[in-house]
């Protein structure tokens, strides 16, 4: 049995001066016995114990081991501090001077400006009136709202401040006026968010000398519920605080042009990038990523890379990743080449949510071709492999209702596998501490401390030995006080000569979004020093902006960005009047292909199957199913045809018809982005490229067909759309093919009058005004603006220049650049007739472009057709079904009237 030593201070549980958040005692742990002297009324473990396992921080203070009274005698190894007292055996009369302290309800005092609701920011004035113009809809639609937003700028004050913490208080916990978590969410190990009932202490105990057990409201109890269910257990859920949070007024299109400025040229305006990335949240910073691509075709992370490096790339690097992404990396990084980094295995599967060691294992999975307990498996050994496996499962009852019963008899088994048995049975604490909620566990180790006399991670440390015994410990530490944990993490990482920077970065990055206001509380109340001040100690640069951007609390701000700037300005606005903005009605689009009516797949697939049995084909059948039914009532009949007749469908249908008229057929039994993933596939195949199909698939449709269309070209043909773009195509046209793929045009964008004129004496200087042309700009604002702001650009454009864009682009570009801008253009303005035009020009003259005529019927078949005939019959002075007439013959003619009528 080791003897249990602590560094941070004497005779404590590892906190400066013996202080453990959650106790009530100075100088460590009370020496055994009972219950001290006063009028207390023995609780029983149900009524009286299960209150204080719903929180984090601490547990009650421990009543004395089973049959011992007072608090005479020997001290059990634990230090007796000042101030302790030295009660009197029994239970009889008041406290001896110098006893416990009275616990005070609801934790710390409440400090100036530490809680409550931010001081409210009028912006005066009454909504300005609604304007109609020709783009439709209303003018400018009121005022902002009178909630100031909140932003993490540097340098400036916040209001209200968080005031500097009181000394240690027992039960420790937020003043009751605390505002809500900004987790609504879990998010990194975060809890999930839940109200704290007025008056409740984080982590108080729920049995302390010299209060009253019996009375149910006494401060610290609990609201005198027993902890016999979800809500008693989630009462008391620590309340978790970020200190890096979503900025308000926040504009991808701005900080992206902020991004592109910071990295263009000579040099890098470090300064730029810090005030953009660590000041947004997780979410904003992908969509900043996205909209980067949509606007530059660039990679902004390769961009990143490129021109940062040290550990501040690193910082950055992992601040572009989603959550799950950057645990998922972490996690392969440690195990990783030769030696195994145990730690972070540890930290990161010890301290997520199960829901996020789900999404950690389907990103590992997405990013490294293999699963996370693959990787586990052939890179750890015996217990600790086991422990790690279990915990990478994400099977924690996380809503388990507190159960005293079970408590006692789990700590009972815990004793058993340990301390009573020579040797340990290493899986039954693996079992217990990999399943059960913080709360119940919460609740076994203070039973184990009855039972025992001996804290739980006292006995783990002298049963076990290495990594198993260092994550056991950190699971204990975790349940018990996840910030605490952190905390404590962070200062070894900084503590001695060198620095552990992995750990470092990983934790302040995890943590900003979470907890890690309540994280800085326990490492100055742990260490004695903030964790700002040993950030600045211990590193440097631009490294050292970045971290403290992301521990520092930013106040109530309004992020305002200033085109002519290369970083964005923020300040406190006291007036904010929009420019005006105007909804484009939303054009009419009616299929020619609508879902049957009464439609049967029992009878379709039966259908179909008589009409390619036997000798010949009934093709008239086929086409009497397939072209009258929609793209997911054809899918229903594709997947019953295999349950009724064990055979695939599309085979049998490919085994019976040929030419035009196959293709055709095989084209509609794929679902819409299973075939433009397809087509895509096929434009880039082999020798030369159809650069038309890419321009006319990319330039066409919405963000979320385009998400559809890459997860399908990933699925049917194990790459991504971008790499092959990226490795098919060159110059602009590439950078235009991969910002229309990335998916980031803004779709429900406003119009802003003002915003469409400053963008159109933009495309005006980059190309009539100068000498050459900055394609850059023209594709930045053509793939990723919404189709209503560009077609008020472009008719801005036309009063600035007296030109038309299309004739601009003409005259400026050349190639498939020009073509692919084109094509935008005559999208915009008119989609319908963009493909009436496809379709004239894959019929006219001599032979007939297949392709183009099968692709564009089956994809507007179902969407738009009515209107792209209209189009056509307006631009050609022939009806769209003539055409296809006098171009095509047999079978292919019928199926393609059938899908067009």
């Amino acid at each position: 049995m080791r003897n249990m030593s602590y560094p941070y201070g004497g005779g404590g549980y590892g906190y400066p001066g013996g202080q453990q958040p959650g106790y009530p005692q100075q100088g460590g742990y009370p020496q055994q016995g009972g219950y001290p002297q006063g009028n207390v009324s023995m609780p029983t473990p149900e009524s009286a114990n299960a209150a204080a396992y719903g929180s984090s921080g601490g547990y009650p203070a421990n009543p004395g081991a089973p049959g011992q009274l007072g608090f005479g005698g020997v001290s059990q190894g634990f230090n007796s501090g000042p101030g302790y007292g030295a009660p009197q055996p029994g239970f009889g009369g008041a406290p001896q001077p110098g006893g416990f302290p009275q616990p005070q309800a609801g934790g710390y005092p409440q400090q100036p400006g530490y809680g409550g609701a931010p001081p409210q920011q009028s912006f005066g004035g009454p909504p300005l009136p609604s304007q109609q113009n020709m783009y439709g809809g209303p003018g400018f639609g009121g005022a902002p709202p009178q909630q100031p937003p909140v932003s993490n700028a540097p340098g400036y004050p916040q209001p209200g401040g968080y005031g500097a913490p009181a000394a240690a208080q027992p039960g420790y916990g937020p003043p009751q006026s605390q505002p809500q978590s900004y987790s609504s969410t879990p998010s990194y190990g975060g809890n999930p968010a839940v109200s704290q009932p007025p008056g409740q202490s984080y982590g108080a105990p729920s049995q302390m000398p010299g209060q009253n057990y019996s009375n149910p409201s006494a401060p610290g109890y609990g609201q005198g519920q027993p902890s016999q269910g979800p809500s008693a257990a989630n009462a008391y859920k620590a309340k978790e605080e970020p200190t890096l949070r979503p900025a308000r007024n926040f504009s991808a299109e701005n900080d992206a042009n902020i991004l592109r400025k910071a990295m263009k040229g000579f040099g890098t305006d470090e300064k730029a990038i810090v005030d953009v990335l660590a000041y947004r949240s997780c979410s904003q910073r992908q969509q900043i990523k996205t909209m980067f691509k949509t606007m530059f075709g660039k990679d902004l992370v390769k961009d990143l890379k490129s021109e940062l490096g040290g550990k501040f790339e690193d910082v950055i690097v992992g601040l572009m990743m989603s959550e799950p992404e950057y645990d998922a990396y972490e996690l392969k990084r440690a195990m990783k080449g030769l030696g195994t980094d145990e730690d972070a295995m540890i930290e990161i599967l010890c301290s997520r949510t199960n829901q996020q060691i789900r999404d950690i294992n389907d990103t590992y999975k997405r990013m490294y071709g293999r699963t996370l307990e693959q990787d586990i498996v052939s890179d750890t050994s015996g217990h600790f492999k086991r422990l790690m496996v279990s915990l990478a499962n994400g099977g924690r009852m996380e809503n388990q209702a507190v159960d005293m019963k079970k408590a006692q008899d789990d700590a009972q088994r815990l004793y058993a596998a340990g301390e009573k048995k020579l040797g340990t049975d290493e899986s039954t604490f693996n079992a217990l501490l990999a399943s059960q909620s913080y709360e119940q566990l919460r609740a076994v180790f203070d039973a184990y401390q009855k039972i025992s006399g001996k804290d739980i991670e006292q006995v783990i440390k002298s049963e076990m030995s290495g990594n198993l015994e260092i994550g056991m410990v950190a699971i204990v530490r975790v349940v018990r006080n996840r910030p605490g944990y952190f905390a404590r993490k962070l200062y070894h990482s900084m503590k001695g000569l060198g620095t552990d920077d992995r750990t470092l970065i990983r934790i302040i990055i995890t943590r900003a979004e979470v907890d890690m206001v309540q994280i800085k509380q326990e490492f100055q109340k742990q260490f004695g020093k903030s964790l700002d001040g040993f950030i600045r100690d211990d590193t440097s640069g631009d490294y050292r902006k970045v971290l403290l951007a992301l521990v520092s609390q930013g106040a109530n701000m309004i992020v305002e960005y200033l085109p002519v700037t290369r970083t964005c300005h923020r300040r406190v606005l006291v007036l904010n009047i929009l420019p005006p903005k105007t909804d484009l009605p939303r054009r009419i689009m009616e299929p020619t292909l609508k879902p049957a009516s009464n439609f049967n797949a029992e009878n379709d697939a039966n259908v179909l199957r008589k009409a390619m049995k036997g000798l010949g084909t009934d093709e008239k059948a086929i086409i009497d199913v397939l072209a009258h039914r929609s793209c997911s009532q054809r899918q229903e009949i594709k997947a019953l045809y295999k349950t009724m007749f064990g055979k695939d469908l599309v085979k049998d249908l490919k085994s019976e018809l040929g030419g035009k008229f196959e293709d055709v057929i095989v084209g509609l039994m794929m679902t819409e982005a299973e075939y433009d993933a397809s087509e895509l596939k096929r434009a880039m195949k082999g020798l030369g490229t159809d650069e038309d199909a890419m321009i006319e698939i990319l330039c066409s449709r919405t963000n979320q067909q385009i998400k559809d269309i890459k997860d399908a070209y990933k699925r049917l043909f194990k790459a991504t759309l971008e790499k092959d773009i990226e490795s098919d195509t060159s110059g602009h046209f590439k950078r235009l093919m991969v910002s229309l793929a990335s998916g980031g045009r803004m779709e429900n964008q406003p119009v802003d009058m003002t915003k469409a004129q400053e963008d159109a004496q933009r495309l005006y200087a980059a190309g009539e005004k100068k000498l050459g042309t900055d394609e850059s700009t023209f594709n930045s604002l053509l793939a990723s603006q919404s189709y209503e702001q560009l077609r008020a650009v472009f008719d801005a454009y036309q009063k600035i220049s007296g030109k038309d864009i299309e004739q601009v682009i003409k005259s400026e570009m050349s190639g498939n650049l020009e073509i692919g801008m084109v094509a935008i253009v005559r999208v915009v303005r008119n989609r319908p007739g963009y493909f009436a035009k496809k379709l004239y020009h894959s019929m006219k003259g001599l032979g007939t472009d297949d392709k183009t005529l099968i692709r564009v019927i089956i994809t507007r078949a179902e969407v738009d057709m009515v209107q792209v005939k209209q189009e056509f019959q307006k631009e050609f002075g022939k009806s769209l079904e003539d055409f296809i007439k006098d171009d095509t013959s047999g079978d292919y003619r019928k199926v393609l009237l059938a899908l067009v009528s």
